[in-house]
């Protein structure tokens, strides 16, 4: 790929094309910009917020087995089910339900739901901190750069 010339100032560049410090430079500009605005931000709260009503909305009075029981009676199957993010179709909804289908497979006694709602929430948050750390890689800096189209200027600098 050649580099191409910005309305006839300094050539661009994209990330492939860069020089090991220019592309340093072009990926740290990448994760200030990440690290203020992260992408997917506004649906992991959607998602994380929709985690929070579904579990509030189980019974708060019942645990272990009944509170099984009661989700079984209670709450659709598509809707305990994990395999189709059916709150904000974000894949964090899964993650939240993983919480829930666990317990209905191997109840445990004592086991409330705003144990599970706890539970469902420090995982949802957990993928979420993996997440942001993974899009922090090298890899996946260059990957979102390039498929963003990012031009830059030979020391790595944003061309506009």
């Amino acid at each position: 790929m050649e580099c191409k010339t910005c309305k006839g100032e300094a050539p661009t560049f994209r990330i492939g094309q860069l020089s090991g410090e220019a592309r340093e430079r072009a990926r740290e500009w990448w994760r200030n910009i990440e690290a203020s605005d992260p992408s997917w931000h506004a649906e992991y709260v959607e998602s994380r917020e929709a985690c929070e009503q579904f579990y509030a909305e189980l019974d708060q009075d019942v645990s272990g087995n009944r509170l099984r029981t009661w989700v079984i009676n209670n709450v659709p199957a598509e809707a305990r089910c994990n395999q189709s993010c059916p709150w904000t179709g974000y894949y964090l909804d899964c993650v939240g339900l993983d919480e829930l289908a666990e317990f209905m497979a191997s109840p445990t006694e004592g086991t409330t739901a705003d144990d599970l709602r706890r539970w469902a929430l420090d995982r949802m948050d957990r993928a979420w901190d993996d997440e942001c750390a993974a899009s922090m890689e090298d890899d996946a800096v260059d990957d979102a750069l390039e498929a963003n189209e990012y031009e830059f200027f030979a020391d790595g600098s944003r061309a506009s």
